[in-house]
């Protein structure tokens, strides 16, 4: 195979297991002059436990101003990723707000970082009654330095900033790591 053929559109490489005209079972669904997924450097697990967590300031979903991680440095946080279009999601945010109703710990925070549009942000919040604050970014931009792509996905922090455990996906691994969280 010379080296136009093994080429797909704009001379990126053709997906292996795709046949001599780059459709098949598995097509190439980059994009011209995309990298697939398999070649990216991108973190896409999650950053590992004694990591310093990636700062970030973002505005308040509620019109509360910024949110910025540093306020919470001295107490542990429980760092909850979410999107305002996901169904997983909206069920976890009234069962954080009851589990942090019964487990009042003053040692230990609950924010989402939730993405996209402020108001549909706010809106699923009020439609959830959960009072947790949530601060917005406009993409991916504070899920890619944390190197997560799904959610709902959470992080542990401890009161220095640094991530104490792996990442936790779904609801109930989000609800057995705020559980778990040893007080302190």
């Amino acid at each position: 195979m010379t080296a136009a053929e093994s080429e797909g559109e704009g001379g990126a490489p053709r997906d292996e297991a795709a046949g001599p005209d780059g459709a098949g079972a598995a097509r190439d669904r980059r994009l011209p002059g995309r990298r697939p997924l398999s070649l990216s450097r991108i973190e896409r697990n999650g950053l590992p436990p004694g990591t310093p967590a990636p700062p970030f300031v973002l505005p308040d979903a509620r019109g509360g101003g910024d949110v910025a991680l540093a306020a919470f440095r001295g107490r542990r946080l429980l760092l909850v990723f979410t999107d305002p279009k996901c169904a997983p999601c909206d069920g976890l945010a009234p069962r954080l707000a009851r589990w942090q109703a019964q487990n009042e710990d003053p040692t230990l925070a609950v924010l989402l970082v939730g993405r996209g549009d402020p108001a549909e942000n706010r809106r699923a919040l009020d439609a959830a009654g959960s009072p947790i604050p949530v601060a917005v970014q406009r993409r991916w931009e504070v899920s890619r330095a944390y190197g997560i792509f799904t959610t709902p996905a959470a992080f542990l922090l401890d009161a220095a900033g640094v991530i104490a455990g792996g990442v936790a996906r779904g609801t109930d691994e989000i609800l057995a790591l705020a559980a778990a969280a040893p007080a302190r």
